[in-house]
């Protein structure tokens, strides 16, 4: 788990009105920067403190399958947890090559009890891979598409024996 270090940290409160537009991509989202009051609207392009910058499949063309079981995921992930922190490890506010924000997303605060960062998480159950170095996507290869469609098969059964 990222040490936070105060002067490098911009920590945001994701507010309850927000746009999942596929597993990397977080928009339309109205944020508190911590004043209770001055509230903004952003987008962002997810990435992981332990992997680096998250690429998730397409939820358009070929990927578009295995793209919309894992933004469902990030949504489902999102709203179930109450991730409700965007962090943004930069002096700066790094953009992506459409204007996003690069930032983590955490549950229940970050590096203490009972806190989770999504972008780890989706790289465990195999939902999105590392984008290159300079942002821009790679595409999926048809193995990491099967997984995901595998693993929203399983999702899928888990959910139907609730």
């Amino acid at each position: 788990m990222a040490i936070r270090e105060s002067w490098r940290t911009w920590r945001f409160l994701l507010g309850d009105s927000f746009r999942v537009y596929d597993a990397d991509t977080i928009t339309q989202a109205t944020v508190d920067r911590g004043l209770g009051d001055l509230r903004m609207r952003m987008s962002f392009r997810l990435t992981s403190s332990v992997q680096g910058p998250i690429n998730g499949p397409e939820v358009t063309g070929r990927e578009r399958p295995a793209g919309l079981i894992a933004r469902d995921y990030v949504r489902a992930w999102v709203t179930e947890n109450r991730a409700r922190e965007v962090w943004l490890s930069s002096a700066q506010w790094p953009l992506d090559l459409y204007g996003r924000v690069v930032a983590e997303v955490w549950a229940g605060g970050v590096a203490g009890p009972g806190c989770a960062e999504l972008g780890p998480h989706l790289f465990d159950l195999g939902l999105v891979v590392l984008s290159r170095p300079d942002g821009a996507r790679v595409p999926f290869t048809d193995e990491q598409l099967a997984r995901v469609l595998k693993f929203g098969m399983k999702l899928k059964k888990r959910r139907a024996r609730r």
